[in-house]
């Protein structure tokens, strides 16, 4: 006991035997993770592998940039996986509130994932507007939005104008699809 009655704080010698075994645990979500961030790295790594090389002057190629992503994404991953490892976990920011980050939320997870493959089945058939409205849409529900015209709404709007950035603004084809010659 203290002075003022309280007792004393835990120290090493003090601590029960079961605290250290608790902080010893892995975080298996987080460590699964930093293994499909690193997967995703050695992916991107490979496929810019298999780029052509330059033939500019500069001899800087299509693949450099994906290679110097590829590097900072493993090296994240790395990170990421040694810190879980050595006993390490994210722990949520005080902003974060009222979050449970013991609480799985698998069905807002599979509608992400469902919209993702939505998005890379649909968008040649359908184009990129229609397919993209479809994606921000979901995700956006997957991840509590309820006020359904607005949102989609702001899935309209944000699939808009990002095609019209790309195809008018830096000249890069994105798929029309059902919208040819409308956009």
């Amino acid at each position: 006991m203290t002075a003022d009655g309280g007792a004393h704080p835990a120290t090493p010698e003090t601590r029960p035997a079961t605290a250290g075994r608790a902080r010893r645990r892995i975080a298996w979500g987080e460590l699964v993770l930093g293994l499909a961030v690193l997967a995703l790295g050695v992916v991107v790594l490979l496929d810019a592998r298999s780029l052509p090389p330059s033939t500019s002057a500069s001899g800087i190629g299509a693949g450099f940039f994906p290679t110097v992503v590829s590097a900072f994404t493993m090296a994240v991953a790395l990170a990421l996986i040694v810190h879980v490892l050595a006993g390490g976990r994210g722990d949520p920011d005080e902003g974060e509130g009222d979050v449970d980050v013991a609480v799985l939320h698998v069905r807002g997870a599979l509608i992400v994932v469902a919209a993702v493959a939505w998005y890379g089945l649909a968008l040649e058939r359908l184009g990129y507007v229609p397919t993209a409205v479809v994606t921000f849409w979901a995700i956006a529900y997957a991840l509590g939005a309820r006020r359904y015209v607005r949102d989609f709404l702001i899935s309209v709007a944000l699939a808009v104008v990002i095609y019209v950035g790309f195809t008018r603004g830096l000249s890069i084809r994105l798929p029309a699809g059902l919208l040819e010659g409308v956009l």
